[in-house]
């Protein structure tokens, strides 16, 4: 297993959806260069993402100093991942949901994200892998418009796969 040195380019995407409610609000110039997230989790496609914020990569350093060398030297240490966050319309797709509610209860279950980045054609143009992904926490009923209602997941991740 190879993991994915995240380039800032692709640390943060935000990622508008291609179909449905979100791109018919769109005017026509605009569609052609809006692209969308398909949200897979262990195999099971959640559908089509509005928002979708990658998780960030940070390596800590460890400074050290070698025997008598008074040069302070510096080494790579632990990469930490910020948390994934999702959003989508509020769907009467429950499993997110309940996913969340085993966490409450104490039983994590760690599952591994495929993200499924197309363009406003439906061709794919980059998939993501996050590893070992629980969610953290959940936010129903948002109201950004009068026309649909968000809810915001967010997910912890310990790697990205290439």
């Amino acid at each position: 297993m190879k993991v994915s040195r995240l380039t800032a380019a692709i640390m943060v995407l935000l990622l508008t959806c291609g179909a449905g409610v979100a791109q018919s609000k769109a005017p026509e110039s605009e569609k052609k260069d809006q692209v969308y997230a398909e949200v897979v989790v262990q195999g099971v496609n959640l559908g089509d993402f509005l928002l979708v914020q990658m998780p960030s990569a940070e390596t800590e350093i460890i400074e050290y100093q070698d025997g008598d060398d008074s040069l302070l030297r510096k080494r790579p240490g632990r990469t930490r991942y910020s948390n994934l966050i999702i959003k989508r319309s509020i769907s009467d797709d429950n499993r997110i949901i309940e996913w969340y509610d085993g966490v409450k209860a104490g039983m994590v279950e760690r599952r591994t994200i495929t993200l499924i980045v197309k363009d406003a054609r439906g061709q794919v143009v980059d998939t993501h892998t996050l590893l070992n992904a629980w969610p953290a926490a959940w936010q129903g009923g948002v109201f950004e418009t009068a026309e649909f209602v968000l809810e915001d997941m967010e997910r912890v991740v310990e790697e990205e796969e290439e």
